[in-house]
């Protein structure tokens, strides 16, 4: 009985996903192609292009707005992660992306080029 409970508590300890790191990609890869870019996210926002990582995928964005006249960039940057992070972790929409533990990194730029900033959405911030 201690073998099958200690062969149970390793079994459930270990992350198992459903898709390999090849699958995930493919997936993803099959999405992007079936994109056109830029895309217009709202008046002020374009996603500029989605490239694959290892398990994960990273958006593009361009704000159109130099750096300098955002009144805070860090508080941009904190209030899309925050929104991000919620979507990723209550929506069914990621249910996919949670199974599979892609992870999603974000980076802005402004109107120039600039790097506004990036960051990284993942299911380690939905615990």
């Amino acid at each position: 009985m201690k073998k099958i409970f200690t062969l149970f508590l390793l079994l459930t300890s270990i992350n198992v996903y459903a898709l390999s790191n090849a699958e995930v990609r493919d997936a993803i890869q099959q999405e992007i192609d079936s994109q056109t870019f830029p895309i217009k996210v709202d008046a002020q926002t374009e996603m500029t292009d989605i490239f694959l990582t290892t398990r994960g995928v990273t958006y593009e964005y361009k704000i159109g707005k130099l750096g300098d006249s955002l009144p805070s960039t860090r508080g941009l940057l904190s209030f899309i992660k925050r929104n991000s992070v919620n979507s990723y972790c209550n929506a069914p929409m990621f249910d996919w992306y949670k199974t599979n533990d892609v992870q999603m990194f974000y980076i802005y730029y402004d109107k120039s080029d600039s790097l506004i900033g990036m960051f990284k959405v993942d299911n380690d911030d939905c615990k």
